[in-house]
């Protein structure tokens, strides 16, 4: 009797070992699986956002409530117009009222007055510069013009300067300074 019992329970132990066994490298392989899954996404999100670039060729502030901006798409890839909203703009000057720094991100055209907001340049609009390939969409090499709206209840102090950063729905950023 005591054989068999002694067989039994290295069957059991067996059993045991190699479930645990097959649990263990079933793990490794999902959480493998997985790792090269995440790394593939973010080397063709990488890709694309080494393949967008933009350059800024000018920037001025008109009347204190004013930032006009000209911007170029120096990389390989189109920006979309259903992307404009996806582009964000930083703001940063000396307020008058204050004569503190501030910095605001500004919303893509929205009409509300009261917020800091950009839209296209109207007299740009509707195409960013002349095309005839993609009509409304910033390709490579083509210039956006844009102006930035500063509330009424705020406005930039004379003789300071400002900057402004722009940052494209892939996350390539340019940037440039302004004087008032």
């Amino acid at each position: 009797m005591g054989g068999h019992g002694t067989v039994l329970a290295g069957i059991c132990f067996m059993t045991v070992l190699l479930t645990a066994s097959y649990v263990f490298v079933d793990s490794i392989y999902r959480t493998s699986t997985s790792s090269a899954s995440s790394l593939r996404d973010v080397s063709s999100i990488e890709i694309v956002r080494l393949k967008s670039s933009c350059s800024m060729l000018s920037i001025y502030e008109k009347d204190r409530d004013k930032v006009y901006v000209e911007l170029q798409n120096s990389g390989n890839v189109k920006v979309v117009a259903s992307d404009f909203w996806r582009i964000d703009v930083l703001l940063t000057y000396v307020d008058d009222a204050t004569s503190t720094k501030v910095t605001y991100w500004c919303y893509y055209n929205t009409s509300d007055t009261s917020k800091h907001r950009w839209i296209l340049d109207p007299a740009e609009s509707p195409n960013p510069s002349p095309t005839a390939v993609n009509p409304l969409d910033w390709d490579p090499s083509e210039t956006l013009s844009i102006v930035i709206y500063i509330p009424s209840s705020a406005k930039i102090k004379r003789n300071t300067s400002g900057y402004v950063i722009v940052a494209l729905p892939s996350g390539s950023t340019c940037g440039g300074q302004f004087y008032v």
